[in-house]
């Protein structure tokens, strides 16, 4: 896989879909890998496809990468000063239209990423094909997630699926970009 961007989505992806934390005494939540980490690798790949390649949809997913890069570095220091812990014992509401703002954020961002790099990938169908089905299994998975958050056994499952889902969707584009090269 050449540096032609599709390396930096790769690895920016892992990063956003990879989340690992310390919660410390209850006073805050240490994000390890940070996703605005992972939405600025993101965005640098996006911009070396602006020498690589013609792409329509290449400014709204720009557009939407600086957007939950700002968000989600908002979202970072919220859980690093304890923020988030307060609003969910005391503002449960706010802190749910935050994690729901996320997930639609992201969501949206998925859609046009795929729609990008299919758009892109004029050569294998099949992947493309393959691409965009694990996109709808992983808008599936997060909507069922927020109804089973509830039923840890249940909510165990589902968010394995995602994993393996997002996992899957991640590979897919690296073949996809090895192709593209």
């Amino acid at each position: 896989m050449k540096n032609n961007g599709f390396k930096h989505i790769v690895f920016g992806l892992l990063f956003v879909v990879l989340n690992f934390t310390i919660r410390l005494e209850d006073a805050f939540i240490l994000n390890l890998i940070p996703n605005f980490l992972g939405y600025g690798l993101i965005y640098q790949g996006l911009l070396r496809f602006e020498t690589h390649f013609e792409n329509v949809h290449l400014n709204t997913i720009k557009h939407l990468t600086i957007v939950l890069f700002i968000f989600t570095l908002v979202l970072f220091f919220i859980d690093l000063f304890g923020i988030s812990i307060f609003l969910n014992t005391s503002h449960l509401w706010l802190g749910l239209l935050l994690s729901l703002s996320n997930l639609v954020l992201h969501l949206i961002f998925l859609f046009h990423l795929t729609k990008t790099i299919i758009s892109i990938n004029r050569m294998e169908s099949d992947l493309n094909k393959k691409l965009y089905t694990l996109f709808q299994v992983i808008v599936l998975v997060d909507v069922v997630s927020m109804f089973f958050i509830a039923f840890p056994v249940i909510g165990f499952f589902v968010i394995i699926g995602g994993l393996i889902a997002n996992i899957m969707y991640i590979l897919t584009i690296k073949n996809i970009g090895d192709l593209v090269d």
